[in-house]
């Protein structure tokens, strides 16, 4: 039961990786050659990943805003009290009153605590950018794993179409499923072209959690830049 269990798992494989394989060579036909470095446009596209994640972050706007006004909650207090009095006037058919309703307001100033603020504040600031700066890490990070398994995903999906193109050359009578289930070379090219795939995907959706977006959002802005 396993044995077959396995047989038809390495059938779905051999039939659905050489397609897999045609669509990411046609995806990357016209691009430019793999990488050995970083380029300006992977430069730019973190900084616009970053921002993104910056402004979809819980912790950075949280760090953000704690370096504001929240700093001096505890210096300053603002009380509005309300007030009624009575307003006596004379008018040509005699004399009247009215109540008249005002408001007024009360600012007390902590000296002591206002002195210890701005080292809290100090502090805070540097949280807000040590956040800033592990946020940025976590996109540059997430960013190379993408590239790096969308390029082990071309190279595969070469490795994949030169063995088709040879398997094609030299084919005879054997029925195609039985004769590439008994190619022991043709089995490992499949099977690492969908663990580059999967590892792609994998990347992808790691960049796109890290940034708060969704995977093909993420991909649309990879693709744009």
């Amino acid at each position: 039961m396993k044995s077959l269990f396995v047989t038809n798992v390495l059938v779905v494989l051999l039939l659905f990786c050489p397609r897999v394989a045609a669509s990411k060579l046609a995806e990357v036909e016209n691009s430019q050659p793999l990488q050995s470095e970083l380029r300006k446009r992977d430069l730019k596209l973190i900084d616009i990943l970053f921002a993104i994640a910056c402004k979809n972050s819980s912790a950075v706007r949280e760090a953000r805003k704690a370096t504001g006004i929240r700093a001096f909650e505890d210096v300053v207090s603002v009380e509005l009290s309300p007030s009624r009095g009575l307003i006596n006037y004379k008018g040509s058919d005699g004399s009247s009153s009215e109540q008249e309703q005002s408001f007024s307001i009360s600012v007390t100033l902590d000296p002591i605590k206002l002195i210890t603020v701005f080292d809290k504040i100090s502090v805070l600031d540097t949280r807000y950018h040590e956040t800033m700066r592990q946020k940025r890490l976590e996109v540059v990070q997430r960013y190379i794993a993408y590239l790096q398994a969308q390029q082990l995903s071309i190279i595969a999906a070469h490795k994949m179409q030169e063995f088709n193109n040879g398997a094609n050359a030299t084919a005879k009578n054997a029925p195609a499923t039985k004769k590439l289930l008994s190619n022991s070379e043709y089995i490992t090219v499949t099977t690492e072209m969908l663990n580059t795939n999967s590892r792609e995907r994998l990347a992808l959706e790691e960049l796109a959690a890290t940034i708060g977006l969704s995977p093909e959002q993420t991909l649309i802005i990879l693709e744009q830049h």
